[in-house]
Order: C-alpha cells, then structure tokens, then sequence
C-alpha cells in the first residue's frame, strides 16, 4: 500500500546486505524467518528469470533459489514441452516448463494464497533463447491464483548487439 524501495547486495555468491524503506512491521510468531544459509547461491527475482543453459532440454531442469530482500523461495522447473512462439521481434521455438515453488523463509507460515501457490496452483512459463547466447528468458507465463489465472506475455523479444 506504501511504495518499496528494496536493495540487494551480493558478494562472494551470498546476499550480503539488504535494505527496505520503508522497515517490513515486525513480524508474528508464524514467522519463518530467513536463516544465514538460506541466503547462499541465491538470485533476485529478476535474475531468476534468466536462465543460462546448454540447450533447450537443460532449461527445466533445475532449482532456481530466489529472494526479493524478504521472501525466500526454491523455484523448481520442470520440463512439459517444446513449441513456437511468435510475437513482435521472435518467432522461433520455446521450451516450456511446469514451475513449482516451496517457500523456505522470510514468510507468515499459514498463509493461504502461499499456501494454494505451493500445492494447488499451476504455473507454466514458455522460455526462448536470446539469440546464440545460451541464455533463456521467459516470454508467456501463466499463474493459477485463488481469484483466477494470471497471464503475462512478453510484446517483444529480440537479443540486441
């Protein structure tokens, strides 16, 4: 309800400093907190979403850790299909993945909507290529909520130079 300013610092491939503005509330005694381990090896949440691999069979394949500066979270992909997407600057082939997510700290324990997304929901992302690099992001991704699915699409693609 207030604007957020988060910042995530990294170093030696752990977080090593966060900051919020405004301070979270302090937190109930439902309240996972967030451990020194569980920020090893860790991603934001837009680095999540790139992912580096050999080949479109290796892009679901994997457990990404991601935290926001609060929220701790295991994204696991799994493979479902390989397709073609066309839209305003890519038209080319895509893998598609079946993410799930377990929450591992920084949350309120009994949540529901945490609760639906770990157990009920489905949630599919469509990744392709940016060019020849080996890097994948995602243009179509799709979140099954409580209220109803959630669709987001990329309007254009294209690796640039």
């Amino acid at each position: 309800k207030k604007p957020t300013i988060t910042t995530i610092d990294f170093g030696r491939g752990a977080v090593t400093r966060t900051e919020t503005i405004p301070p979270p509330k302090p937190k109930g005694p439902t309240w996972i907190p967030v451990a020194p381990g569980d920020l090893k090896a860790v991603n934001d949440p837009l680095s999540a979403t790139l992912v580096k691999a050999d080949g479109p069979n290796a892009v679901c394949r994997r457990t990404v850790r991601v935290f926001d500066g609060e929220f701790r979270l295991d994204l696991t992909l799994h493979p479902v299909a390989t397709g073609s997407a066309a839209i305003p600057g890519y038209e080319g082939a895509t893998v598609i993945c079946r993410a799930t997510i377990k929450p591992v700290s920084g949350y309120r324990k009994g949540r529901k909507a945490l609760e639906f997304l770990e157990r009920k929901s489905r949630i599919m992302v469509a990744f392709a290529q940016l060019g020849t690099t080996g890097v994948y992001a995602p243009i179509h991704a799709t979140v099954g909520t409580q209220i109803g699915t959630v669709t987001i699409k990329a309007r254009r693609f294209e690796a640039t130079n």
